[in-house]
């Protein structure tokens, strides 16, 4: 049992603070990156061809920035334990 309670905090862990603020980081950096897309006049390479499709600019700008408000719901997620696992000491609520 406590090995099953160590690998649900590690996976709560790695879960709720690395991969969610890797989603953040990685978000944020990509969309504004691919801001100045949004500008009049600009493109977005479309399988290899520059393309001023107002909607492919759009993806290119909101898709990251859906993965980011992702990672911040995952960051304030409360820990996940299976029914029937007693937690410890600890409870988060």
């Amino acid at each position: 049992m406590k090995l099953a309670l160590a690998y649900w905090r590690f996976f709560n862990f790695v879960l709720r603070r690395i991969v969610a603020t890797g989603f953040m980081l990685i978000g944020l950096i990509v969309a504004s990156s691919q801001a100045r897309s949004l500008l009049p006049g600009g493109t977005v390479d479309v399988n290899g061809a520059p393309s001023g499709d107002l909607i492919f600019r759009i993806l290119a700008v909101g898709l990251p920035l859906f993965v980011s408000v992702f990672g911040v719901f995952l960051f304030r997620a409360k820990p996940y334990y299976p029914q029937g696992l007693t937690r410890g000491p600890r409870h988060d609520t």
